[in-house]
Protein backbone atom coordinates (compact mmCIF):
# COMPACT_ATOMS: atom_id res chain seq x y z
CA UNK A 1 0.00 0.00 0.00
CA UNK A 2 2.82 2.38 0.81
CA UNK A 3 4.34 1.93 -2.66
CA UNK A 4 0.95 2.34 -4.38
CA UNK A 5 0.27 5.63 -2.59
CA UNK A 6 3.82 6.80 -3.31
CA UNK A 7 3.37 6.02 -7.01
CA UNK A 8 0.09 7.93 -7.00
CA UNK A 9 1.66 10.99 -5.36
CA UNK A 10 4.64 10.91 -7.73
CA UNK A 11 2.42 10.36 -10.77
CA UNK A 12 -0.49 12.23 -12.33
CA UNK A 13 -2.59 11.94 -9.13
CA UNK A 14 -5.63 10.71 -11.06
CA UNK A 15 -8.60 11.48 -8.84
CA UNK A 16 -10.65 8.28 -8.92
CA UNK A 17 -7.58 6.05 -8.55
CA UNK A 18 -6.67 8.06 -5.46
CA UNK A 19 -10.18 7.63 -4.06
CA UNK A 20 -9.97 3.86 -4.49
CA UNK A 21 -6.59 3.76 -2.73
CA UNK A 22 -7.82 5.95 0.11
CA UNK A 23 -10.84 3.71 0.71
CA UNK A 24 -8.48 0.76 1.21
CA UNK A 25 -6.68 2.46 4.09
CA UNK A 26 -7.64 1.11 7.54
CA UNK A 27 -7.82 4.65 8.91
CA UNK A 28 -9.98 6.12 6.13
CA UNK A 29 -12.56 8.66 7.29
CA UNK A 30 -16.18 7.91 6.36
CA UNK A 31 -17.09 11.60 6.06
CA UNK A 32 -14.19 12.23 3.73
CA UNK A 33 -15.14 9.17 1.69
CA UNK A 34 -18.64 10.62 1.31
CA UNK A 35 -17.19 13.91 0.09
CA UNK A 36 -14.80 12.17 -2.34
CA UNK A 37 -17.64 10.06 -3.77
CA UNK A 38 -19.37 13.24 -4.95
CA UNK A 39 -16.67 13.64 -7.58
CA UNK A 40 -13.63 15.83 -8.22
CA UNK A 41 -13.82 19.44 -7.10
CA UNK A 42 -11.02 21.78 -6.00
CA UNK A 43 -11.98 21.05 -2.36
CA UNK A 44 -12.20 17.26 -2.74
CA UNK A 45 -8.91 17.14 -4.66
CA UNK A 46 -7.20 19.14 -1.91
CA UNK A 47 -8.69 16.93 0.82
CA UNK A 48 -7.63 13.78 -1.03
CA UNK A 49 -4.06 15.04 -1.46
CA UNK A 50 -3.75 15.96 2.22
CA UNK A 51 -5.18 12.56 3.25
CA UNK A 52 -2.77 10.64 1.02
CA UNK A 53 0.24 12.63 2.24
CA UNK A 54 -0.82 11.89 5.83
CA UNK A 55 -1.25 8.21 4.95
CA UNK A 56 2.38 8.13 3.78
CA UNK A 57 3.53 9.55 7.12
CA UNK A 58 1.42 7.07 9.07
CA UNK A 59 2.70 4.10 7.07
CA UNK A 60 6.30 5.25 7.46
CA UNK A 61 6.05 5.84 11.22
CA UNK A 62 8.34 3.52 13.23
CA UNK A 63 6.71 1.27 15.85
CA UNK A 64 6.17 2.96 19.19
CA UNK A 65 8.60 1.81 21.85
CA UNK A 66 7.72 1.47 25.49
CA UNK A 67 9.37 4.20 27.53
CA UNK A 68 12.30 2.99 29.66
CA UNK A 69 10.48 3.83 32.91
CA UNK A 70 7.44 1.87 31.78
CA UNK A 71 9.67 -1.07 30.84
CA UNK A 72 11.25 -0.96 34.29
CA UNK A 73 7.82 -1.13 35.92
CA UNK A 74 7.14 -4.30 33.96
CA UNK A 75 10.55 -5.95 34.28
CA UNK A 76 11.25 -5.35 37.99
CA UNK A 77 8.23 -7.31 39.31
CA UNK A 78 9.12 -10.12 36.94
CA UNK A 79 12.60 -10.36 38.44
CA UNK A 80 11.13 -10.43 41.95
CA UNK A 81 8.80 -13.23 40.94
CA UNK A 82 11.70 -15.04 39.29
CA UNK A 83 13.72 -14.98 42.51
CA UNK A 84 10.76 -16.14 44.59
CA UNK A 85 9.38 -18.87 42.35
CA UNK A 86 12.11 -20.10 39.98
CA UNK A 87 14.00 -22.97 41.55
CA UNK A 88 17.66 -22.08 41.21
CA UNK A 89 20.63 -22.65 43.48
CA UNK A 90 21.77 -19.04 43.24
CA UNK A 91 18.71 -16.81 42.58
CA UNK A 92 20.57 -13.51 43.12
CA UNK A 93 23.23 -14.35 40.55
CA UNK A 94 20.60 -15.67 38.14
CA UNK A 95 18.55 -12.46 38.45
CA UNK A 96 21.68 -10.35 37.85
CA UNK A 97 22.47 -12.30 34.67
CA UNK A 98 18.88 -12.09 33.48
CA UNK A 99 18.77 -8.31 34.03
CA UNK A 100 22.07 -7.93 32.17
CA UNK A 101 20.68 -9.88 29.20
CA UNK A 102 17.32 -8.06 29.26
CA UNK A 103 18.97 -4.63 29.30
CA UNK A 104 21.10 -5.42 26.25
CA UNK A 105 18.06 -6.94 24.51
CA UNK A 106 16.11 -3.69 25.03
CA UNK A 107 19.08 -1.73 23.65
CA UNK A 108 19.15 -3.92 20.53
CA UNK A 109 15.39 -3.52 20.05
CA UNK A 110 15.79 0.27 20.11
CA UNK A 111 18.62 0.06 17.57
CA UNK A 112 16.50 -2.26 15.43
CA UNK A 113 13.59 0.19 15.47
CA UNK A 114 15.96 2.99 14.49
CA UNK A 115 17.27 0.85 11.63
CA UNK A 116 13.75 0.12 10.38
CA UNK A 117 12.94 3.83 10.51
CA UNK A 118 15.91 4.47 8.23
CA UNK A 119 14.38 2.19 5.59
CA UNK A 120 11.23 4.28 5.39
CA UNK A 121 10.76 6.73 2.56
CA UNK A 122 11.31 10.36 3.51
CA UNK A 123 10.17 13.08 1.12
CA UNK A 124 9.34 10.28 -1.32
CA UNK A 125 13.00 9.43 -1.84
CA UNK A 126 13.94 5.80 -2.47
CA UNK A 127 15.51 4.44 0.77
CA UNK A 128 17.66 2.05 -1.25
CA UNK A 129 19.80 4.68 -2.92
CA UNK A 130 23.53 3.93 -2.43
CA UNK A 131 24.07 6.74 0.08
CA UNK A 132 21.13 5.62 2.22
CA UNK A 133 22.26 2.01 2.17
CA UNK A 134 25.72 3.16 3.27
CA UNK A 135 24.19 5.13 6.14
CA UNK A 136 22.48 1.96 7.42
CA UNK A 137 25.54 -0.25 7.02
CA UNK A 138 27.26 0.52 10.35
CA UNK A 139 24.05 0.27 12.38
CA UNK A 140 23.09 -3.02 10.68
CA UNK A 141 26.43 -4.60 11.57
CA UNK A 142 26.16 -3.33 15.15
CA UNK A 143 22.68 -4.82 15.52
CA UNK A 144 23.92 -8.23 14.36
CA UNK A 145 26.88 -8.12 16.75
CA UNK A 146 24.68 -7.19 19.70
CA UNK A 147 22.15 -9.89 18.83
CA UNK A 148 24.95 -12.42 19.24
CA UNK A 149 25.98 -10.83 22.55
CA UNK A 150 22.38 -11.04 23.78
CA UNK A 151 22.26 -14.73 22.91
CA UNK A 152 25.46 -15.38 24.87
CA UNK A 153 24.14 -13.45 27.88
CA UNK A 154 20.94 -15.50 27.96
CA UNK A 155 23.04 -18.66 27.69
CA UNK A 156 25.04 -17.43 30.69
CA UNK A 157 21.85 -16.85 32.68
CA UNK A 158 20.63 -20.33 31.76
CA UNK A 159 23.92 -21.83 32.96
CA UNK A 160 23.58 -20.05 36.32
CA UNK A 161 20.00 -21.25 36.58
CA UNK A 162 21.13 -24.86 36.16
CA UNK A 163 24.43 -24.88 38.08
CA UNK A 164 24.32 -21.87 40.41
CA UNK A 165 27.53 -20.34 39.08
CA UNK A 166 28.82 -18.53 36.01
CA UNK A 167 30.20 -20.55 33.10
CA UNK A 168 34.00 -20.63 33.02
CA UNK A 169 33.92 -19.17 36.51
CA UNK A 170 37.23 -18.14 38.03
CA UNK A 171 35.73 -18.47 41.51
CA UNK A 172 36.93 -21.70 43.06
CA UNK A 173 34.44 -23.93 44.83
CA UNK A 174 36.93 -24.39 47.68
CA UNK A 175 38.04 -21.01 48.96
CA UNK A 176 41.06 -22.56 50.70
CA UNK A 177 40.25 -20.77 53.97
CA UNK A 178 41.27 -23.78 56.07
CA UNK A 179 44.78 -23.76 54.58
CA UNK A 180 45.53 -20.25 55.85
CA UNK A 181 47.97 -20.39 58.83
CA UNK A 182 46.57 -19.16 62.13
CA UNK A 183 49.03 -16.25 62.24
CA UNK A 184 47.68 -15.00 58.89
CA UNK A 185 43.97 -15.28 59.65
CA UNK A 186 43.49 -11.71 60.94
CA UNK A 187 45.47 -10.15 58.08
CA UNK A 188 43.63 -12.20 55.47
CA UNK A 189 40.30 -11.28 57.07
CA UNK A 190 41.12 -7.56 56.94
CA UNK A 191 42.25 -7.81 53.32
CA UNK A 192 39.07 -9.61 52.32
CA UNK A 193 36.90 -6.99 54.00
CA UNK A 194 38.72 -4.19 52.17
CA UNK A 195 38.42 -5.98 48.82
CA UNK A 196 34.75 -6.70 49.48
CA UNK A 197 33.97 -3.03 50.10
CA UNK A 198 35.91 -1.94 46.99
CA UNK A 199 34.03 -4.38 44.76
CA UNK A 200 30.70 -3.50 46.34
CA UNK A 201 31.17 0.18 45.47
CA UNK A 202 31.74 -0.58 41.78
CA UNK A 203 28.94 -0.87 39.19
CA UNK A 204 27.26 -4.26 39.71
CA UNK A 205 27.85 -7.09 37.24
CA UNK A 206 27.20 -10.83 37.55
CA UNK A 207 30.95 -11.45 37.74
CA UNK A 208 31.36 -9.01 40.62
CA UNK A 209 28.30 -10.42 42.37
CA UNK A 210 29.76 -13.91 42.22
CA UNK A 211 33.07 -12.62 43.58
CA UNK A 212 31.24 -10.85 46.41
CA UNK A 213 29.49 -14.11 47.27
CA UNK A 214 32.86 -15.86 47.42
CA UNK A 215 34.26 -13.13 49.69
CA UNK A 216 31.19 -13.29 51.93
CA UNK A 217 31.72 -16.99 52.48
CA UNK A 218 35.45 -16.55 53.14
CA UNK A 219 34.83 -13.68 55.56
CA UNK A 220 32.30 -15.77 57.44
CA UNK A 221 34.71 -18.70 57.71
CA UNK A 222 37.66 -16.54 58.78
CA UNK A 223 35.59 -14.62 61.33
CA UNK A 224 34.66 -17.91 62.95
CA UNK A 225 38.32 -18.98 63.04
CA UNK A 226 39.43 -15.60 64.41
CA UNK A 227 36.92 -15.80 67.26
CA UNK A 228 38.24 -19.22 68.21
CA UNK A 229 41.84 -18.02 68.10
CA UNK A 230 41.10 -15.08 70.41
CA UNK A 231 39.63 -17.29 73.10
Amino acid sequence: MLQLITNWLNGSREYFTGVVLYKKLPACNSRLVSLLNDGPTPLSREKLLVAMEQAIKDLQAPPKLTAPKEIAKIIEPLHEAMINYVHVDNPELYAACKIEADNLYKEVMNMRAELFAMTKMNDFVDPNLPDRIKAREILSIEVIKKYKQVSLLYDKADHVKKFGRLPYSHVEEDNGDEEIPDVMVKQQLDNLRKNYNKIKNRPPTPERLELLQKHELSIKNLEARWLLLKQ
